[in-house]
This record gives structure tokens, sequence and C-alpha cells, in this order.
């Protein structure tokens, strides 16, 4: 198939804003490296804190029973399979570390997330806009966990591919791709429901009632079957876990030996915001990822705000740590704010691009350090 011009200039500008930010990366690190005197390569000085997690699933499987933390109550189960099982594949199949594998696959993960979503933005929003989101992402705030042996590149890349996928309303691929999320997270199996809505839009959007759609949904079973297709790559996961450990709700039991406990999010966020700096900080990223869910249902963009809003509240549920991860980590909840940022006239726009790169250089450094206001 030939590819269009317009096509091939998405992915060139695509590409050079991935080697642009992630050479920035590596001159960052050497200078790191010079003022700790230390040699750590690039490959693995990106890989901190639950890199550990993956490491040990890539190169010894899931554990049998928990002995990890100092109580020895962790257990590497709480991590889904689909990401590690790349790498994994990615260091059979080379002379790769699994640092190496994970940051180079983790890497080419998020420069195909950068063309497929701005196609996206593209369809849904203008080009303007699509060419904006790119730089965000490719240098914004937490950008580094693209990078990272971490599944965030591999999960913005299925959730655009998921929401590209029904805004061309392609169902059967769209229900493949959830089963895909829901083998990377446990929020991934949440897009069943994004699926269920865009169902629900697209009826209404025909002029027909609210009151035949259910009857109709059921009746179609491109769209029945796609939607049922969603929660296999969890309900596969259990099944491993009920066979491997004999818990099929593992991955969520697990959970309390890193402190989490679900309780009311605003509950949550309030004791964030008045209890010390840190915990303030990590709120007040639940607060805009709350506020990005909402701008983005008021702007009738209902799949989006929803999906945005479950892959924050869940996480707020159980425990304020890592927020500002899951908050660009959920694809969405980026979209929201560039396309607040979209509204701002082009000078104070770039002015603000750039204050949010420069932005990042601190929070990479802290990361860098094992810092954990940035696992």
């Amino acid at each position: 198939m030939k590819l269009s011009k317009p096509s091939i200039n998405v992915a060139l500008y695509c590409f050079l804003i991935v080697v642009a930010s992630r050479f920035t990366y590596l001159i960052i690190s050497l200078v790191w490296n010079s003022i700790m005197h230390s040699d750590e390569s690039i490959f693995d000085i990106l890989n901190r804190w639950d890199a550990g997690w993956y490491t040990s699933i890539i190169r010894d499987g899931y554990m049998l029973e928990p002995s990890e933390h100092e109580n020895g109550d962790a257990a590497n189960w709480a991590f889904f399979p689909l990401y590690p099982l790349l790498v994994k594949g990615v260091v059979a199949a080379t002379a790769l570390s699994i640092n190496q594998a994970g940051v180079i696959l983790s890497t080419l993960l998020f420069f195909a997330t950068l063309i497929v979503v701005h196609h996206y933005i593209s369809m849904t929003r203008d080009r303007e806009s699509a060419n904006t989101v790119i730089l965000l992402l490719g240098f914004g705030p937490y950008s580094f966990y693209y990078s990272s042996l971490y599944t965030e590149s591999l999960f913005i890349l299925l959730v655009a591919l998921g929401f590209y996928c029904l805004e061309k309303e392609k169902w059967t691929l769209a229900g493949a791709v959830g089963a895909l999320l829901s083998m990377t997270r446990i929020t991934g199996v949440m897009f069943s429901i994004v699926f269920f809505i865009k169902c629900l839009i697209v009826h209404l959007r025909e002029g027909k009632t609210l009151k035949s759609f259910l009857p109709a949904f059921l009746k179609n079973e491109k769209q029945l079957f796609s939607l049922l297709l969603i929660p296999v790559g969890l309900f596969a996961y259990m099944t491993y876990l009920y066979f491997h450990v004999g818990d099929p709700f593992a991955f969520k039991n697990i959970q309390i030996a890193w402190g989490r406990d679900n309780t009311n999010p605003l509950i949550r966020l309030y004791e964030g915001l008045t209890s010390d700096r840190s915990s303030a900080y990590l709120a007040i990223w639940g607060i805009l990822g709350i506020a990005g869910a909402v701008y983005l249902f008021i702007k009738k963009r209902y799949t989006e705000a929803f999906f945005g809003f479950v892959c924050i509240t869940i996480p707020i549920m159980s425990n304020l740590q890592s927020l500002p991860r899951y908050f660009m980590g959920s694809l969405i909840l980026a979209l929201a704010v560039n396309d607040w940022i979209c509204r701002i006239k082009p000078f104070p726009k770039t002015v603000l691009l750039i204050t949010i790169a420069i932005l990042n250089i601190p929070l990479l450094l802290l990361w860098f350090a094992g810092h954990p206001l940035v696992t």
C-alpha cells in the first residue's frame, strides 16, 4: 500500500519529536552521571521503581507466593502480563538486556502512539490540535515514563487505537484492542463501557430512539461480539492466576502490600490536600484529572470523558501515589489539557508549552534519583 504524503509527513514529525525528546534525556543523563560520579547507561537510569517488578516477571515469571517488601507480603501479581510478555519476546529475539529491550520497545510503542494520536485528533479536532498534542506528549511532564520499563507506552498506544477504531466504527478491531487493554491494566477493562457508550451515540445519531437501543444492540452480532471481546484479556489473566496461585483476584488482593485500600475518592483527595506537601501535590493532580474529565464531558466528548474519569478516580480510591503517572498515562486526560492549551493565542501558547517542557527536567532528575514523588 502506497502511503500518502500527509501520512509520511505525520510520521516524520512524530519521529523527530521522539528523537529530540529522547536525545534530551540522554544529555541530561550524562550530566547526572557527571554530577553523581556514576556511570549508569541511559537504559539503566531510565528504569526505576516498578521497573524492578516487571524485570522480575520477564526474568522469572510470576511468583508462587508473596516474599517481597520488609514484611514479605508483596508479589508481582499486581502487574498485568501483556507488556512484560512483549519485552520478554524482544529479549528472546535479540541480544538485548531486559532494560535495553524495555526502553527500546517502549520508545517504539510511543512513536506509534504519536502517529495514531495525531490521526485521531486530526479526525476529532483539527490539525493544529494534533500537532500540539504531539509536543505535549513528547516533552510534557512525566513523559519519560513512555520510554521506561513501564506499561505507559503500551497502554496509551492501545487507548489511542481503541478510540480511533471507535471513531471509525470498526467494532471488531475496537473489541480486539480492548482485549489487549484489559491484559495491560485493570482500568483497560473499562473500555467496554466506552464501547457501549459509543454504540449508543451512533444509534442516537442515526435518529433512532433511546428505547430502541438495547434491543437493537443485542441483535447486532458484530457489536455484541466485539463488546464481549474486551474483558477477555482480564479473564485470561484471572484464569492464569487461579491455576498458578489459586486466587483469580490475586492481582487485586495483593494491593494491600502497597497500602492500597479503597475509599471515597473525595475523602482521599481531602486527606491529601490537608496532609503534607507531597500528598497535596499528588492530590492536585487528582483534582486536575477529574477537572479534565468534566471539561471533556462539557465539550460533549462523552466516551473520552468517561474513560478519563475512571482512569483517574480508580487510582484515587486506593491511593494518591503515582497519580501524575496515571494522569499522563491515561492519554485521555492529556488530550483534555491539549484542548485547553489550543484555545490560547499563539504566543502565550508557545510560552506555556516551553514552560511545560522545562518542568519535565526536574521531574526527570527526581526519577533518576529514585525519588518517591515520581514512582
